[in-house]
């Protein structure tokens, strides 16, 4: 093993622990400790600075995706359309445990398309929670269902943390959520089957109320949504976003392009002049300037790595060690994404990715089939996960305490998610 190796590995632990520890900023430990690792590996300024020019090279894309792709679904809810669009599923509710819980997936689903789990909790829980209480039905319920529908569709192209999770590789979002399509499709039937023995438990828990108390119950929640900006507005900005989904989920036109003129159209629509404009690019520059850093420090990780060719030597040493594991980590590493990323935080996990996709190679596992597995079977736990801010945001928009969230969701998780990995394994996307 050379000393290159060695550094390497070192630096992957170091960026895995400082992440953990979460005192620093992630931007500043994904890009400060590879730079040390390439100067500790005897690499030159000028060398070293061709490794992040060329890392920079391979994100930019992925960062234009991320920054659009959040400006535009901004724009959808200062239009009020999400909170109109959950009234009117709302407005479907019959007095039945399981189709509240239908609802109640179908509003995470709806709400999961700006690819933030937090905005799905916001969107999700504070009106549904009434619900569940006049219904009976246990909060922990309510944040296990939306928890389970906001990773799922994490899948989506523009999501930030499976372009993340992509970035880390150098691949092209898109393409791994092409490949994610078939396991995307079972988690998703999947989730709605769990909801039938899910209302079944609830039941047994003393769930349900009397016709008039449902009827009671929909008089109080059917209040009409304030629009700030107009009904013909909101109503004009759902049919282009079902449009843009058409285009960009079927791969017509790039995402890129379809986010930037989607966005533009609505900005101009919306805000009428600079100054109104400017205004909402204030509201949304703390979130993007904390991405923009994180995805910078990811450039520098990437092109550092890449350029020094040490962590696919290593890569290598695994794979032709002859232990015949090597062919079996990148499914091992799915069916135990979950636990790992319980541990670790999902975000960090996505940092082994690299390694795993090299061991992967010789045998023939592509990079995105590895990235998506991985990724999609960890981030459904995101709910149950110490390290999120959105775990904590849905337990407290529910009431409820983590504690008990954690004991009620983990191990249905754990089980959904290896469920996830055997159909992988089953259909060969990712060999056993």
């Amino acid at each position: 093993m050379s000393f290159n190796v060695i550094v390497t590995i070192v630096m992957m632990l170091a960026v895995l622990i400082l992440l953990v520890w979460n005192k620093v900023h992630p931007g500043i430990v994904l890009g400060g400790v590879p730079i040390i690792a390439a100067f500790i590996m005897g690499f030159s300024v000028d060398e070293v600075q061709g490794f992040i020019n060329s890392g920079f090279g391979v994100i930019v894309s992925t960062l234009c995706i991320m920054i659009f792709a959040i400006l535009y679904f901004g724009i959808l809810h200062e239009l009020g359309v999400f909170k109109w669009l959950v009234n009117k599923i709302m407005g479907l509710l019959k007095n039945s445990v399981f189709g509240v819980m239908v609802a109640t997936a179908l509003i995470t689903i709806l709400t999961q398309l700006d690819g933030s789990g937090s905005t799905t909790a916001l969107c999700t829980i504070p009106p549904m929670a009434p619900v569940y209480e006049k219904m009976k039905i246990r909060k922990d319920a309510l944040v296990f269902i939306e928890g389970l529908g906001s990773g799922i569709f994490t899948f989506l192209p523009w999501a930030p943390g499976l372009n993340e999770a992509a970035a880390y590789l150098g691949v092209e979002a898109y393409d791994v959520y092409s490949w994610l399509i078939p396991l995307a499709i079972f988690a998703t039937v999947l989730y709605f089957v769990v909801l039938f023995p899910l209302s079944i438990i609830e039941k047994r828990h003393g769930a349900g109320m009397t016709t008039e108390e449902y009827e009671e119950m929909r008089k109080e929640i059917m209040k009409p949504v304030e629009l700030p900006y107009g009904k013909p507005l909101a109503i004009f900005a759902t049919i282009l976003t079902v449009a843009i989904m058409i285009l960009l989920l079927t791969g017509i036109l790039p995402i890129t392009i379809t986010f930037v003129v989607g966005y533009a159209v609505l900005m101009i629509l919306t805000y009428k002049n600079p100054k109104n404009m400017g205004g909402y690019l204030g509201r949304q520059a703390p979130m993007l300037l904390s991405l923009t850093m994180t995805m910078l420090g990811v450039a520098i990780l990437v092109g550092v790595n890449n350029g020094t060719g040490a962590l696919a030597e290593a890569a290598e040493l695994i794979a032709s060690s002859g232990s015949g594991f090597a062919q079996h980590l990148p499914w091992i590493c799915c069916a135990l994404s979950l636990p790992l990323s319980f541990i670790t935080g999902n975000a960090k996990l996505s940092v082994v990715i690299p390694t795993v996709a090299a061991v992967a190679a010789p045998f023939g596992i592509a990079p995105e089939a590895v990235c998506g597995g991985i990724f999609l079977c960890g981030a459904i736990g995101a709910s149950v996960n110490v390290f999120s801010g959105s775990c904590y945001l849905a337990v407290n928009l529910a009431g409820i305490e983590i504690r008990d969230h954690i004991k009620y969701s983990l191990i249905p998780y754990f089980i959904f998610s290896v469920v996830m990995a055997l159909f992988v394994g089953v259909t060969g996307m990712i060999p056993f």
